[in-house]
């Protein structure tokens, strides 16, 4: 899993953080056609967890030929300037496995 917040990784306050990223072997359901995944985006200030969204229902899951591709777009309109990073759990529901992944970003004044 990539997991991508913005090439430069700066924002400003008010700036929406769109964290892309591609999924693969992930167990498609035959009653659905999608697969049946809980994804967690959290962002922190160190170990503090400042902000949280939760994707239960696959909202915004998208199948491709090669995966499933997720794309969430997480407010920063709240967050004071500062070095932050964002973590994303993912469970698939089907199989019970779980991936946690993240990268850093910074927001400027």
């Amino acid at each position: 899993m990539k997991v991508t917040p913005k090439t430069d990784h700066e924002y400003a306050t008010g700036q929406f953080l769109i964290p892309y990223f591609e999924l693969y072997n992930a167990v498609i359901s035959q009653t659905t056609n999608k697969p049946d995944l809980q994804i967690i985006f959290s962002i922190k200030s160190g170990a503090r967890i400042v902000s949280t969204v939760e994707d239960s229902d696959g909202r915004n899951c998208f199948s491709s030929a090669e995966g499933v591709i997720v794309v969430e777009a997480l407010p920063l309109k709240n967050l004071d300037p500062g070095k932050y990073s964002l973590e994303v759990k993912v469970l698939d529901r089907a199989t019970g496995q779980t991936l946690v992944t993240g990268a850093d970003f910074t927001i400027k004044r």
